[in-house]
């Protein structure tokens, strides 16, 4: 058949129409940050007070019931503080009295081995307590009652509740005859989809506390480990790439195929990532595991990039913040719904002068204070 000059221009046409519409909606328009690990990025003065709206430091009542151990995780939901120890979750009210506490540990119904990892529902305040042992979630009330035993297939190193009582499950090192990468569950426990697959030729991954983060009420964050450089989007639907993290240091691809124990052999090879996002706000410290430490503050409403240089071993940062100073260190912190957590120990308050000038109360027996940075 003689196919005419119309009919050959429209099937291209046609063809390059079909090749846009199939272009994967995750690849378009990505922000790139940039991060100078091994250069310095020359930024402007930055001031917390142009992105924090207020401060609110918090004492947790400390009785025999409500007396916390080495916490793994911190949320605040609704107006409550859910703080997890490895064997306890405490809901505290904003006023730092216990609201309610789930103290499960055992083998009987509705009870755990292990608090592996703690997510809230904002929908509905269900606390879901996730034993790596038994590889179950486990949900509970706001007042402490058992509801329901969900299996979790996999070995996910962390977990996040969406609104809708889906899971997402995360793994980032490659571990064989289980999932692995980024997955999604309904509420209860079965597979949905498969958001990311992670290389099984990359195994070296630096393990972090930090992973998922409830960036709003419908939008769970996360950055990827060494060689998925960006910041994920995840919802109800499914998950975008929001930002690129261009870092100027390359891996090289032979301890990208490393196993993670050979971790110690490469300091200022590599880079590990923690982050932290909000509506208007992403934070992300970038370190080379030896020398050096990034401190990013990205302004996502004015497209701008701070950074800070801290050197390992060292008390000397690049000068940076010359005004509006945080006025307390956080000796752990995480981040979701617009604001970041953070703790101060009872022997940091006690051992230390200034910190004991603004709590007073405290000694070292007492529960951490507990700070929020609420974010304009």
């Amino acid at each position: 058949m003689k196919i005419t000059t119309r009919q050959y221009i429209y099937a291209i046409c046609l063809l390059l129409f079909i090749s846009c519409g199939t272009q994967d909606k995750n690849e378009i328009n990505i922000k790139s940050i940039e991060v100078g690990l091994v250069n310095k990025i020359e930024t402007q003065v930055f001031n917390y007070s142009d992105y924090i709206d207020s401060v609110k430091y918090i004492s947790l009542e400390t009785t025999d019931k409500s007396l916390i151990g080495y916490i793994i995780d911190v949320k605040l939901v609704n107006d409550k503080l859910f703080v997890a120890d490895k064997q306890s979750v405490f809901v505290f009210d904003l006023d730092g009295h216990l609201y309610s506490k789930i103290a499960a540990y055992g083998r009987g119904p509705g009870e755990y081995l292990s608090v592996s990892g703690m997510d809230v529902n904002i929908s509905n305040n269900e606390i879901n307590v996730y034993d790596v042992t038994n590889r179950v979630m486990l949900v509970y009330s706001l007042d402490g009652s058992f509801l329901r035993k969900v299996a979790i297939e996999g070995l996910p190193r962390d977990f996040a509740v969406l609104s809708n009582g889906d899971y997402l499950f995360y793994t980032p090192d490659f571990m064989e005859g289980t999932y692995h990468g980024v997955w999604q569950t309904d509420k209860n426990g079965q597979f949905l989809k498969q958001h990311i697959k992670m290389d099984s030729k990359i195994r070296f991954i630096t393990l972090s506390s930090n992973y998922f983060v409830h960036v709003n009420d419908s939008v769970v964050g996360l950055v990827g480990p060494q060689g998925y450089d960006y910041v994920l989007h995840f919802t109800e639907n499914g998950y975008k790439k929001a930002y690129n993290i261009s870092v100027d240091m390359d891996i090289p691809k032979n301890i990208l195929e490393k196993d993670s124990d050979d971790w110690e052999r490469v300091p200022g090879q590599v880079y590990s990532k923690t982050y932290m996002e909000t509506d208007n706000y992403l934070y992300m410290v970038v370190s080379d595991i030896g020398y050096k430490q990034v401190f990013v503050h990205y302004d996502k409403v004015n497209d701008i990039n701070y950074q800070r240089t801290m050197l390992v071993n060292s008390d000397t940062m690049d000068p940076f913040i010359p005004g509006n100073k945080v006025p307390y260190y956080f000796s752990e912190q995480w981040a979701g719904y617009g604001v970041i957590i953070g703790t101060i120990s009872s022997t940091t308050i006690t051992s230390n002068p200034y910190y004991k000038e603004g709590f007073p109360h405290i000694d070292e027996n007492s529960n951490p204070v507990i700070g929020i940075y609420y974010f304009k």
